[in-house]
């Protein structure tokens, strides 16, 4: 595959893996920005709590997700939180939670996925998707 630019970096940021060490940078721009200004999560009076906490670092555990870092300062502009689904992955299921509302929301935006193969329609035996996407501070 012939690579189409010679840098992810830009002039005044740069791209990096997002690692646990970074992880309380992610949890606080998705608590203070991300959940309260998403629409759905606004309509469905979903907060940043430990249900939410928990989908956001098993996504980030697998420290695939980007985030956008300034130059000047090395502060967090914003990130992809990125995961892996395989083929193999029982199905989707939030009765851990404790948070009606982030239980509802979760349900809500993976109910049509439920009847969606992508494994069979691609023959794929893993997916890659995009869990949250998000820029702040510019």
């Amino acid at each position: 595959m012939e690579k189409k630019r010679p840098s992810e970096d830009t002039t005044d940021f740069h791209f990096e893996v997002i690692t646990p060490e970074r992880y309380d940078e992610v949890y606080e721009i998705m608590r203070e920005h991300f959940v309260p200004d998403e629409p759905i999560c606004h309509g469905t009076h979903t907060v940043f709590d430990e249900d939410f906490k928990k989908l956001t670092y098993d996504n980030l555990k697998d420290h695939i997700s980007l985030a956008m870092m300034s130059k000047e300062n090395n502060v967090m502009m914003g990130f992809c939180i990125s995961g892996v689904l395989r083929k193999t992955d029982p199905p989707v299921n939030f009765d851990w939670m404790t948070s009606i509302h982030t239980k509802d929301l979760f349900e809500f935006i993976t109910h049509r996925a439920n009847g969606f193969n992508c494994f069979e329609m691609y023959g794929a035996d893993k997916i890659f998707y995009i869990f949250a996407l998000f820029a702040v501070h510019f």
